[in-house]
């Protein structure tokens, strides 16, 4: 690992970070439907994920995140994959940094495991053991920092960073996914945004903040409940919820909708921002030009 790749929570408070877009929605509609969570297809077609980290960071991605969200035991033993979680992980972190160059850091990214087991909950040494499995390959890869994201329960979230602590030292951050309500936003299964910073703290994380969700119109809202945070905050929303158009799923929100949503996350003192679920290299593109007239 480089040493000035190396991420904390002090280099990330210093100044603003823009982040990637999404990789899952994308992917599906570059590859089609492929046999398996996309993640699988770093190992089945590198070219098409190497190209489109290479998007972009053209667009001016300053992080560049792995293509690794379900790449765990739990998930790939779905798919008789079990055994690609060591060569899965590690081959993703190569090809961000080979997107990456000299110039940006790459953060490993983990998604919840819970889900994939559907239903049937999981006993907690493995969750625990899938958590660190992942984490160990992604850092002895090398990874820059790690990010846990998308997480809906926060006693799994807890767990995980328990998981990833007993396994490597890097920078790890933390994102839930949040509805928000009449009473604020909260996660599906369990936990607010007050209760995630607390939780971060305890574990020593280098960031907090929401990712995915109902969409960037609910974004504001999250930089309120953040606000105050003593962790550097990270935004990712979605471009909304999808429908149905023509067999295909279709998003409702475009680049320069979305570019306004994250220049005001900016303004607001949200200092890691990107996009989620139906987001595309011209959603990063769009909001670096706003943040460069912004600049200016």
């Amino acid at each position: 690992m480089r040493n000035d790749a190396r991420l904390t929570a002090e280099r990330l408070a210093e100044r603003s970070w823009l982040l990637d877009g999404a990789f899952g929605t994308e992917l599906l509609r570059r590859a089609g439907a492929p046999c398996g969570p996309v993640d699988l297809l770093t190992l089945d077609r590198p070219e098409l994920v190497l190209a489109l980290h290479r998007e972009y960071r053209a667009a001016g991605s300053e992080l560049v995140a792995t293509n690794t969200f379900s790449a765990n035991r739990v998930a790939l033993e779905r798919h008789g994959r079990a055994n690609d979680v060591r060569a899965l992980n590690q081959a993703a972190v190569s090809l961000s940094r080979e997107a990456a160059g000299d110039g940006a850091p790459v953060v490993g990214t983990i998604g919840p495991v819970g889900p994939w087991a559907r239903g049937a909950a999981l006993e907690p040494a493995r969750l625990r053991d899938a958590y660190a499995e992942q984490a160990s390959a992604l850092a002895e890869a090398g990874a820059d920092a790690l990010l846990l994201e998308t997480q809906c329960d926060l006693a799994e979230v807890a767990l995980a960073l328990e998981a990833v602590r007993s396994v490597t030292a890097l920078a790890v951050g933390v994102c839930m996914t949040f509805e928000v309500g009449p009473s604020g936003p909260r996660a599906p299964i369990s936990g607010t945004p007050r209760e995630l910073v607390a939780l971060a703290l305890e574990h020593g994380a280098a960031f907090v903040g929401a990712n995915c969700g109902r969409g960037a119109l609910e974004a504001p809202a999250l930089a309120r409940a953040f606000a105050g945070s003593p962790l550097p905050v990270c935004l990712k929303p979605s471009a909304g919820i999808p429908e149905a158009r023509e067999g295909t799923l279709a998003y409702p929100m475009d680049a320069d909708a979305f570019a306004t949503v994250g220049e005001a996350l900016f303004s607001a003192g949200v200092r890691l921002v990107g996009a989620c679920c139906g987001s595309t290299p011209a959603f990063i593109a769009a909001l670096r030009r706003r943040r460069e007239r912004a600049a200016h």
